[in-house]
C-alpha cells in the first residue's frame, strides 16, 4: 500500500469513527428536541440550551466502564461555553447566592480524560443546587451512577433540570433555581433493554436512592421530554412502562 492510500485509509477509518459517534448521540441517547433548538455537542455529551431559564433543559452523555479511570486533575475553572450564544447564566450569576455551580454532567464522570474533564466546567452544563442537595443525595446518586455503570458495562444518560413554578432567582440575569432534578438512565444490548428515571425534588433529601424511581414514562409525563425516541416502538413501549428495580441496585451500597 503505498503512502497516499494508506493516508486516506486512516482518514476515512477517522471519520467513519466520528460519524459514528454522532449517530449514537443523535439516534440513542438524546431526547428527542425541535428544529431550531439550541443543541450544544462537546467531546463526550451534548446538551439543550434554554434561552429563558438561562441553563440546560437536559445534558446526555454515554458512560463507559473504561471511562471510570481517574486520570484528570479537577480544576475548578468555571468559564463560559465558547459553543453557547444568547442568554446563558454567568460565573458572577451565582456569586454571593448561596447556591452552588451545580454539574449537570459530573465532572467525576469525565475524569479519564482532562480535556472532557474541563468541559464540563461550562457553565451551560450548570444549574443552582442547594448545598444540601448538590452534596448530599445528589451527589450520591452521581456515584450510585458510576458504580452501575462498572456493572453494566455501558450505560446512556440524560440529567436535566425543571423549572417549573420556581420562584427564586440568582444574579443580575435571574437565572431561576429549578423545582427538580432527574437522571434518566437506559441500558442496551442486542438481546435486552433496561431504563430507569431519578426524580427528586430540590430540597436536602435523604433516605434511600431507590425511593426516588419512577419510570421513564412517568418522567416523560412530568417534565413534557421524549427520552430514548429512537428506539422501536416495540421496545419503548415496554421498557418504558416499566422499572427492573433489581437490575439498577448496588447491593455494596
Amino acid at each position: 500500500m503505498n503512502k497516499k492510500v494508506f493516508t486516506l485509509a486512516i482518514a476515512l477509518t477517522v471519520l467513519t469513527a466520528i460519524y459514528s459517534f454522532k449517530v449514537v448521540i443523535k439516534d440513542q441517547y438524546l431526547p428527542f428536541y425541535t428544529r431550531g433548538s439550541q443543541i450544544i455537542s462537546h467531546d463526550h455529551y451534548a446538551l439543550k440550551l434554554n434561552p429563558e431559564s438561562k441553563q440546560a433543559d437536559w445534558v446526555s452523555y454515554r458512560l463507559q466502564s473504561n471511562y471510570l479511570r481517574s486520570v484528570a486533575k479537577r480544576k475548578n475553572n468555571f468559564k463560559a461555553d465558547p459553543l453557547a450564544s444568547g442568554n446563558v447564566a454567568t460565573v458572577k450569576d451565582y456569586k454571593g447566592s448561596g447556591y452552588d455551580r451545580g454539574h449537570l454532567c459530573p465532572a467525576a464522570a469525565m475524569a479519564f480524560k482532562q480535556k472532557a474533564m474541563d468541559q464540563t466546567f461550562y457553565m451551560t452544563n450548570m444549574s443552582p443546587q442547594l448545598p444540601g442537595f448538590n452534596r448530599g443525595i445528589w451527589k450520591r446518586l452521581e456515584a450510585h451512577v458510576r458504580k452501575l455503570t462498572s456493572e453494566k458495562k455501558r450505560l446512556f444518560v440524560t440529567t436535566g433540570a425543571v423549572i417549573g413554578e420556581s420562584e427564586i432567582n440568582i444574579g443580575v440575569n435571574r437565572v431561576p433555581v429549578p423545582t427538580y432534578f432527574y437522571k434518566a438512565l437506559m441500558y442496551i444490548t442486542e438481546s435486552n433493554t433496561e431504563t430507569v428515571a431519578y426524580l427528586m425534588k430540590h430540597e436536602s433529601l435523604r433516605g434511600d436512592l431507590m425511593e426516588y424511581v419512577i419510570t421513564i414514562d412517568s418522567l416523560e409525563r412530568f417534565t413534557g421530554e421524549d427520552f430514548f425516541h429512537a428506539l422501536p416502538n416495540e421496545i419503548e413501549n415496554i421498557t418504558e412502562a416499566k422499572v427492573n428495580k433489581p437490575f439498577w441496585m448496588v447491593y455494596e451500597e
